[in-house]
């Protein structure tokens, strides 16, 4: 099959996206006034294009992972945020909302990561220093409180309460959606910082958790894993670390319905 011929093809694939999600902009011009095609080909054959550039939202994925990319809609931009108290975070939250931020990045102070309410003696000095203190559902009403979770995506770093959180998170979303499915992206990660003690809960559950999420909030990512290292071969080796371990473990039984 030709490069034209191809291309053929994937437009066909690139109108049913449009259909379904339509592009920004009717036409795509450059500054001088030029209009941009979705997708710039050559007008010649030769070996090897479609395996080494290929066309957008096709394997290698060198133009991008979906068919019209930032043309579709731009990325998601967040800033990782959270300090203090729930009030506070939630003020931080709304500011950058109304300064362009499209998405929420929440970080969650130490005690909260480890299943410690505030007042617990060990979370002595620790409590909102490096993201906020969450100890109830009540918190993350207030840390929430005015950001309509149908339409902003968040991603929460979590450790070992990763569960309890998203369930707080999912419970908060479904009072101010009525019930309706509510968009979660959490991040469950392996600790780069050197404490173990925020990880060592979260494996026996990841995999019943990626179940409970698809009952609750259909079609909305769940999880991911945040890949530590500073060298090219850490950060490789992290992210094989952690396919093995989610091909270790035992699928868990779906929730009944």
């Amino acid at each position: 099959m030709s490069i034209q011929e191809r291309k053929e093809k994937w437009k066909a694939v690139v109108a049913k996206n449009i259909a379904r999600s339509p592009e920004r902009m009717e036409k795509f011009l450059t500054s001088s006034n030029i209009e941009l095609e979705r997708c710039f080909t050559p007008g010649f054959d030769y070996p090897g294009y479609e395996e080494q550039l290929g066309f957008p939202g096709d394997y290698p994925y060198t133009r991008g992972v979906q068919p019209t990319m930032y043309r579709g809609r731009f990325w998601t931009m967040r800033q990782y945020a959270g300090f203090g108290t729930a009030k506070e975070s939630n003020e931080r939250y709304k500011y950058l909302l109304s300064a362009g931020q499209t998405g929420l990045s929440v970080a969650f102070d130490l005690p909260t990561q480890m299943g410690r309410d505030s007042d617990h003696p060990r979370a002595r000095g620790e409590v909102g220093k490096v993201g906020v203190a969450i100890d109830s559902i009540e918190d993350m009403g207030t840390l929430l409180d005015g950001i309509p979770l149908g339409k902003v995506s968040t991603s929460m770093t979590i450790n070992a309460t990763a569960s309890v959180l998203l369930a707080m998170y999912q419970a908060i979303g479904e009072v101010q959606a009525g019930a309706q499915p509510v968009r979660v992206t959490v991040y469950l990660r392996k600790p780069e910082d050197g404490t173990p003690a925020t990880f060592r809960y979260e494996q026996q559950g990841r995999t019943g958790l990626f179940y409970w999420v698809e009952g609750a909030s259909p079609g909305h990512p769940a999880c991911g894993y945040a890949i530590a290292g500073d060298l090219p071969r850490e950060r490789l080796l992290s992210l094989a670390e952690a396919i093995e371990r989610q091909g270790d473990e035992a699928p868990a039984p779906k929730p009944a319905s």
